[in-house]
């Protein structure tokens, strides 16, 4: 017998021969037993989290920006807007958010061109020069090829990346699938993409594994953005120079004699990794 079946003759009888009322009442008592237990681990985990300053980054608060500083603006995931006040760049490139359902039905999903050019006039991207795409999955470039094309910046990254600016209709000119090693300049900036590899998330890779040989115009399900091959972005600049690490992997070596002044570290995944690798990670990066 079905539980349906328990909860239908139980509203159909009234002298409870079938012990339906206490069944149902053990399970709503468990059921609110585990929601009370697992509101109480989350309120822990949360309020436990070290703060900025336990970790020994915690500062005065905003600072004044003068001209020529370069800051650097956070979009999520691990799309960075950088600003030196003469030149643009951006990293990846995901300001859409497709529907959880449309992910998890693996349905098509597509740029959300109206979210796009309204973040864009709201952060005052109006000098952008390139798009630079750590690798291609949905949630690092479903955006840069229409972002490319409301702005006209460049696109580097992977043959991968350069396939999805191709089935956005990017112009030929503004795509550059990049040379590991080789520098690429923009104002005051120099840009430099090393070969990196994905967290390796799935059976010691990453999911989506693969590279887009053809262009992939959208909509297109997320599991079409296949990763393309992975990179470390290395930007220089007459102010310091910055690290931009986009996904939680990395191959020994790679970036031996680099020195920068910040860097900005992909940490998605290291739950499920283990502590090994994370170390490993950190030690690398």
């Amino acid at each position: 017998m079905h539980l349906t079946d328990l909860l239908f003759m139980g509203k159909l009888s009234s002298n409870n021969a079938l012990g339906v009322y206490p069944i149902m009442k053990t399970l709503s008592t468990g059921l609110l037993l585990l929601v009370v237990i697992a509101a109480i681990a989350g309120s822990y985990l949360y309020f436990s989290r070290p703060t900025a300053n336990d970790l020994g980054l915690d500062h005065a608060g905003p600072q004044q920006i003068a001209d020529g500083d370069v800051t650097v603006k956070w979009l999520g995931v691990s799309t960075l807007l950088i600003d030196d006040g003469e030149t643009q760049l951006m990293t990846d490139g995901f300001i859409s958010r497709p529907a959880l359902l449309d992910l998890i039905l693996d349905r098509p999903i597509q740029p959300d061109t109206q979210a796009i050019q309204a973040q864009l006039a709201y952060l005052g991207v109006d000098r952008l020069r390139a798009v630079m795409t750590v690798h291609s999955h949905y949630d690092h470039a479903l955006d840069t090829g229409e972002i490319a094309l409301q702005t006209a910046a460049d696109v580097l990254g992977s043959m991968s990346t350069a396939n999805l600016a191709r089935g956005a209709r990017v112009p030929e000119r503004q795509i550059k699938a990049v040379v590991p090693g080789l520098q690429y300049h923009y104002g005051r900036f120099t840009v430099t993409f090393y070969e990196s590899r994905h967290a390796p998330l799935v059976d010691a890779g990453p999911p989506n594994p693969g590279v887009m040989t053809t262009p992939l115009p959208p909509p297109q399900p997320a599991s079409h953005y296949k990763e393309g091959g992975s990179y470390s972005i290395v930007i220089n600049h007459p102010e310091g120079n910055m690290l931009i690490q986009g996904s939680a992997g990395f191959i020994p070596g790679a970036l031996s004699g680099i020195n920068v002044d910040a860097v900005f570290l992909g940490v998605g995944g290291l739950g499920q990794l283990g502590r090994e690798h994370t170390q490993s990670y950190l030690r690398e990066m």
